[in-house]
Parts: C-alpha cells; structure tokens; sequence
C-alpha cells in the first residue's frame, strides 16, 4: 500500500509534518471531561492507503493528484488547538471550531477520478440471471435460482469473500442451487456467475 502524500517518516512531535498531523485536535480534554486525548496537533495517526494501480493516472480508476487533505488542517497549528485564531488558512474558522469540538481526530479525504467510458455498459440483461429465492442473508446454506433462460449458459458460480478471494466453485446442473456456507465466516461475500455481474449476500450466525 502506498501513502499518496508520500510523506514518510517520523510524524510524531514533529514540525515538519505539520500539514498531515491529524491528532490531536485539542490541546486539552478537560473541556470534554477528559475523553479523548490532548496535547495539540503533533501527530499522524490516521491514514488512506492506495494500492500501486490507484496512483496510475493512465488506469480507469486512479487517485486525483494533490486532493488527499487532512480536513481542516491549514498546516499551521503544531502543537495547537485545532480552533486557535492564529491558525488560519483555505479551512475556515467556523469549521475548524466545529472539527474541534467533534472530534480529537481529523478526518481525511481524497478523490478517485474515473475514465469517463469505464461505468458505460454495451449490453443488459433484461433479468437477473441468479437470484436469492430466500433472501441474501443466510446461516448455513445459500439457495440460488438460475434464471430459466441461462441454465445451460451458466455452468458454475464462486464465492469470493470481501478481500476478493475466491472461496468455493460450484457446477451448475439445474435452475436451483445450494451451496454449503456453513464453514465460513459472519460477513459480506460476494457470488460471481459464470457471466453476469456478481451480487452481495451476508452470512449471519
């Protein structure tokens, strides 16, 4: 995983980092009946990290150059209140007022461009091609209906779980379909047919 700023180092109490500190945004907590930490802004303790292919501008999906910001850190305020006066620049001071008295963590943003043709499809199924017959949330097993027109289209179906590793291939024979979940995890899965697009289902124990 890469830092899109690149700013490397030690972040901690250090001035140079200034523009990426995002804890703490209060010097004290007193004012919050001690929840949260103090101390001011001299710290980089959250982050979003972007994978190699992000940081490719010629890839359909990449990461806009120079839009990740620490939201509300004008890049002055080292080791200062978040909504200290002295601490002015592009974020105004009623926003940095209300960031201060929301959190001792300042929030992170960054935009994703995309190739204007990536989201444009040439074709479209008029029906599902799998459906949940009973839903998709399940326990123990996954009931699949394979729509009647694609049976002899489609000859199997995998499971992926939310990282994108494929878990189970399972052949398809006839319109309906169970397929033994009972070993996985709680969470959020992924069924991708043989073609078509792939649908979420939850699995719940």
């Amino acid at each position: 995983m890469n830092d899109p700023v690149n700013q490397l180092g030690n972040w901690n109490s250090n001035s140079t980092f200034a523009a990426v500190h995002t804890q703490s945004t209060r010097t004290s907590n007193n004012p919050f009946n001690n929840y949260g930490a103090g101390g001011g802004l001299d710290d980089r303790f959250d982050f979003i990290f972007v994978s190699s292919n992000l940081l490719n501008s010629s890839n359909d999906v990449s990461y806009m150059s120079n839009s990740y910001q620490t939201y509300g850190n004008n890049g002055n305020c080292f080791n200062a209140n978040l909504s200290d006066s002295s601490c002015s620049g592009p974020y105004a001071q009623a926003t940095r007022n209300l960031l201060w008295n929301m959190s001792d963590h300042l929030p992170l943003v960054m935009d994703i461009q995309l190739n204007q043709d990536f989201l444009n499809a040439t074709s479209f199924h008029t029906q599902e091609l799998v459906t949940f017959p009973y839903g998709n949330v399940v326990n123990s097993s996954l009931s699949l209906k394979i729509n009647e027109g694609y049976v002899n289209k489609i000859k199997f179906v995998e499971l992926y779980n939310a990282l994108g590793q494929l878990l189970v291939r399972q052949s398809i024979t006839t319109k309906f379909v169970t397929v033994d979940v009972s070993s996985f995890g709680s969470g959020i899965y992924y069924l991708k047919p043989q073609i078509g697009r792939a649908e979420k289902f939850i699995i719940i124990h």
